[in-house]
């Protein structure tokens, strides 16, 4: 987010807040290449991708430009579900200690 121009980021962070409202947004679609990922444009040059876990969460995974927004994703899918997991596991465990 850092790399994008100050009004690009403003634009992420609205269409992040949306997600916030409702991770299934209108303009949202799911990913051919990986339906358990989605996209929401943003302008028309850069794409948001996110997951939802569990249902509960909203997971940002990538913001990009538009031709780089889907690079990559397939290693990603694997590792967020385990990282995620585990931290929900680790959260759950420091909840029941304390």
């Amino acid at each position: 987010m850092r790399k994008l121009q100050k009004p690009a980021q403003e634009q992420v962070i609205r269409a992040i807040e949306k997600l916030q409202r409702d991770g299934h947004p209108r303009d949202a679609e799911k990913l051919r290449c990986n339906p358990s990922f989605y996209r929401m444009k943003v302008g028309k040059e850069h794409r948001v991708i996110y997951h939802i876990f569990q249902k509960r969460l909203i997971v940002v995974l990538v913001v990009r430009s538009r031709k780089d927004a889907y690079r990559g994703l397939e290693e990603l899918d694997g590792k967020l579900d385990r990282a995620l997991g585990e931290a929900i596991t680790n959260t759950v465990r420091l909840a029941s200690a304390g």
